[in-house]
């Protein structure tokens, strides 16, 4: 009887060693849940417009929200312009692989969530996105890079299609290195 208890104790306490190592790979390189406003850009502060619609790029939201007390909401009332914010640019390095996430809530469009390469001279590399596949609930879209040779730093991009035409919200969006 002994034996097994001390047996468990040593199958918990690997357990949990091999928990810690597996998320010690994950390192979290940016995190923003767009709370703090920019008072002058009226955007989450050091982010960007992206693309806009008649001079709109969305607004603090506390109508639904998944953290914190407010979220991005995104108004899209038009399906011939986008609407879409871009993250700071995070350094990062070739050949390691990236993972940029945020939640999204849409009522009846299709929702990206972009990860962005940029080299040292500023220019985009690569830009590749995922698209939401639920409607009126809490989503977590993300995807997973390695970032190409050249890369100096990683953003994200929140967006909504040109075509699409209705509501969405963000929120609590990061970027982690995996390796």
């Amino acid at each position: 009887m002994k034996l097994q208890r001390i047996g468990l104790v040593l199958l918990v306490v690997l357990l949990l060693g091999s928990v810690g190592a597996a998320s010690a790979a994950e390192k979290v390189i940016f995190t923003d849940g767009l709370e703090k406003i920019d008072p002058v850009t009226k955007l989450p502060q050091g982010w960007t417009i992206f693309s806009q619609n008649n001079g709109d790029a969305g607004s603090p939201s506390a109508d639904i929200v998944r953290s914190g007390k407010y979220s991005w909401f995104m108004d899209d009332p038009d399906n011939t312009v986008s609407l879409g914010i871009r993250s700071p640019r995070i350094p990062a390095e070739a050949g390691k692989l990236y993972r940029a996430s945020a939640y999204v809530y849409t009522m009846a469009v299709t929702t990206n969530v972009y990860i962005e390469f940029w080299d040292a001279a500023g220019k985009r590399i690569v830009a590749e996105a995922v698209k939401q596949s639920v409607r009126n609930e809490w989503e977590e879209l993300s995807i997973t890079k390695e970032a190409p040779a050249g890369t100096a730093s990683v953003s994200v991009i929140l967006y909504s299609q040109q075509l699409n035409k209705g509501v969405q919200y963000f929120d609590d969006v990061t970027i982690v290195q995996l390796d």
